[in-house]
């Protein structure tokens, strides 16, 4: 995957471009991004922008395409920034534009209802985990509570019923049944089952009442999030 190119992140191999050169690079870029045509020493003296002899601005141009930022398109042309130097143009010379105030504060509100939804989602996943917790208390036996957790599995058995299949250490089980609001497609079931299997697998069924009643990492994780939507069924 590429990695884009941000304002003011330098790296070490960026040319350090004397002042002379800054400015002759940055109207060269400034002029082709205008048009799109290559741009000569000719056209740079007319800008009028710069103080410099059309030989000593030919010079420039010959140092920027030996530090590849420019390149010719063929050789009767002027230059073009190169691909280096369009990436360079980006992190050395390009300045963030201020955002205006009102879409500063639109963002700001979103962030901000953004950030209550996350919080308020979370709430409901830590107390419907909970509600798993308090289910298995009430399906399994306080004699049972020091048995080692070695299996997890959630079938589907309904639109929106789940049968959730703990195994115990010497091959015995236990099932749960859970009531979902929603529908919960196969894939996502699986992905469920994966997650409460590599973080309660190998515990004990009090510690796992335990992290489900009480492991904020567990309601943060995406897919667990799904799985709280679910409650038991009376």
């Amino acid at each position: 995957m590429s990695n884009p190119s941000m304002p003011g992140r330098l790296t070490a191999t960026d040319p350090d471009l004397t002042d002379r050169q800054r400015r002759v690079f940055a109207e060269l870029v400034e002029l082709h991004r205008s048009d799109a045509r290559p741009v000569s020493s000719e056209r740079l003296a007319r800008s009028g922008r710069l103080r410099q002899s059309g030989a000593s601005l030919r010079g420039t141009l010959a140092e920027l395409e030996g530090l590849g930022l420019l390149e010719r398109t063929h050789s009767a042309a002027g230059r073009v920034p190169s691909a280096a130097g369009w990436s360079f143009f980006v992190r050395a010379l390009v300045a963030p534009a201020v955002l205006p105030s009102g879409i500063e504060d639109e963002v700001a509100e979103r962030l901000s209802r953004s950030r209550h939804d996350v919080e308020r989602l979370l709430q409901e996943a830590s107390r419907l985990l909970a509600s798993f917790a308090q289910q298995m208390g009430l399906a399994l036996a306080s004699s049972l509570d020091e048995e080692r957790l070695a299996s997890l599995e959630l079938e589907r058995i309904g639109e929106r019923r789940v049968l959730m299949v703990l195994g115990l250490d010497g091959q015995r089980a236990r099932t749960l049944v859970l009531e979902l609001e929603t529908p919960l497609e196969r894939e996502a079931l699986a992905a469920v089952a994966d997650v409460l299997a590599c973080e309660l697998c190998g515990g004990t069924l009090a510690e796992a009442r335990r992290r489900l009643a009480t492991d904020v990492a567990l309601a943060r994780h995406s897919a667990v999030r799904i799985v709280a939507r679910a409650g038991p069924t009376t």
